[in-house]
């Protein structure tokens, strides 16, 4: 048997296998901490107290994005390219903030910008999630889980679109599926190549907002 710790939320310990434990590899926050059995629980407890402890020290803020905010924005997404954005997005999104008409928002960790996102609502009354992302070396660590239910949350707080739906690719599709949003389409290839087109849609009024990445 294994025990995983998570630092970061100090969560109760989960017992894993070791077939479990690598099935759940792409799953668990990269700042758990694998230990190994007969590790003790007073051990245990000590590392739930120093990481109560950093995360009370850690300030992190949603706010709302500011010109001066471009630059940071656009390393955020140099960092995620190609891997999850094409290179001729790159323009594209710094034509969106150039225009910027629509609720988007950045997130700072201990005042540094570490992700950013918004929303639109469409014609149709659907609301759309526009250009989220979280710098790369943070993947993992929640962000992306904040900034996502703070925007669904904003949206159901304006109570004017049943349906919320994005475009993302087949390497985020798996972190939206757990706020229970369904893929209705999909394009090979629709991004670049080896980078897909996933369309997905959640019905607002039931969509679970406790999902993990």
């Amino acid at each position: 048997m294994s025990w995983w710790v998570n630092p970061v939320s100090a969560r109760t310990v989960v017992w894993l296998n070791e077939t479990q434990r690598h099935r759940r590899r792409d799953l668990l926050y990269a700042s758990e901490i694998y230990v190994p059995h007969g590790f003790t629980r007073d051990a245990l407890h000590a590392i739930h107290r120093a990481a109560a402890h950093d995360e009370r020290e850690r300030t992190i803020d949603i706010r709302k994005y500011q010109p001066t905010d471009k630059q940071a924005c656009l390393k955020i997404m140099a960092s995620n390219t190609p891997e999850f954005f094409a290179r001729h997005e790159v323009s594209e999104f710094e034509e969106y903030l150039d225009n910027l008409s629509d609720p988007y928002f950045v997130v700072e960790d201990q005042g540094a910008i570490v992700a950013c996102g918004g929303w639109r609502l469409r014609p149709d009354g659907t609301a759309a999630l526009c250009w989220g992302m979280v710098r790369r070396a943070d993947h993992h660590g929640g962000i992306g889980t904040l900034l996502t239910r703070e925007r669904l949350r904003l949206i159901r707080e304006q109570g004017r679109a049943s349906w919320v739906v994005l475009v993302t690719s087949q390497h985020s599709q798996p972190f939206f599926e757990r706020f229970g949003f369904v893929a209705i389409a999909s394009v090979r290839d629709g991004f670049a190549p080896g980078l897909d087109s996933v369309e997905m849609r959640l019905a607002i009024a039931t969509g679970d907002a406790h999902g993990d990445r």
